[in-house]
């Protein structure tokens, strides 16, 4: 069973934003988080933020969480390193 996604309106603003290139990066990275058994392996946790990163290049990341009792993985934002922890 494949993972459903919950797009918020913060990602989906952020993705507008973002180059053709990188738009397909991140679907691409969006299609390989939702075709593991467990997301969490994908991404790291950094301290007690509450999310999960997943690089998606050097500088861009998806802030993700997972909801294991209906799987579903709700994407929070698509953005830089320092947005997602906020610091360099």
């Amino acid at each position: 069973m494949a993972w459903s996604f919950i797009i918020t309106k913060n990602f989906k603003r952020l993705f507008k934003n973002k180059s053709k290139e990188m738009q397909d990066r991140t679907k691409s990275k969006i299609i390989e988080l939702g075709s593991v058994e467990n997301p969490l392996q994908l991404g790291k946790k950094k301290g007690n933020i509450g999310f999960y990163a997943l690089d998606i290049n050097y500088s861009d990341r998806i802030a993700y969480m997972v909801d294991f009792e209906n799987k579903e993985i709700l994407l929070l934002k698509v953005c830089s390193h320092k947005q997602v922890y906020g610091k360099d």
